[in-house]
């Protein structure tokens, strides 16, 4: 994945795609993202810490992927100004 330097960017889309929890690493830099979706990936709970620090989240959806709802929650503390779909 090349996303690493596109520290600018706000809204990214991979629903659908073969992102795993080894591919949310490339996105824990991109800290100006407002918009994430993840719906339908291979994402589990142990690819979240990595999205603990996008601060600037306002929606990010995880539907269709193997998250628990325990961990989503854990999300949310950090994420509190984010809409979290699920």
């Amino acid at each position: 994945m090349h996303v690493k330097g596109l520290t600018n960017l706000q809204t990214l889309h991979l629903a659908g795609t073969q992102i795993t929890d080894a591919g949310l690493m490339h996105i824990s830099g991109l800290t100006n993202l407002k918009e994430l979706g993840l719906g339908v990936t291979q994402v589990t709970d142990a690819g979240l810490v990595h999205l603990t620090g996008l601060t600037s989240l306002k929606s990010l959806d995880l539907r269709g992927t193997k998250v628990t709802d325990a961990d989503v929650a854990d999300l949310q503390k950090a994420l509190p100004n984010c809409k979290i779909r699920k």
